[in-house]
């Protein structure tokens, strides 16, 4: 591996741990923590940081394999998120106005009180640590 790549591997690394402590951060702000579904979150963070955190300092097949595979975990997870703070911006819009016709309905799922593409930040986070193992040489065998 050539120090370039090494740069790049460690750059991509740091950039999902940034991106995962920051997601941390702006939860614990929100006080993201009303519903059981809301610790999911904590929960992808967790997993999805410390999985890089260990490729990151023993960048073997197991951790790199696994970093792979909690990413692909949390990136699930960030659908779901996106999903279900679409579906909360629609329930309440409904709610507050029963005659919303669907691309009202529509509209207000995208720019409702629950950030749509917040939950992205955990996707993007997981692309991120995945990119790193991109032909890296532990697991060219």
């Amino acid at each position: 591996m050539t120090d370039t790549e090494r740069g790049l591997r460690r750059f991509l690394l740091a950039a999902a741990a940034a991106t995962y402590l920051g997601g941390a951060v702006e939860l614990v702000l929100i006080e993201h923590w009303d519903e059981w579904q809301q610790w999911v979150a904590f929960g992808l963070i967790a997993l999805g940081g410390g999985a890089v955190v260990w490729a990151a300092r023993a960048p073997t097949p197991r951790s790199l394999r696994a970093l792979r595979a909690f990413g692909l975990v949390v990136g699930v997870g960030a659908v779901a998120g996106i999903v279900l703070h679409g579906w909360g911006n629609a329930e309440f819009a409904r709610e507050i106005d029963p005659g919303l016709t669907a691309m009202g309905t529509v509209a207000e799922a995208a720019t409702g009180g629950n950030p749509l593409f917040a939950p992205g930040m955990l996707a993007l986070a997981a692309a991120l640590g995945v990119a790193a193992t991109w032909r890296h040489p532990a697991l060219e065998s």
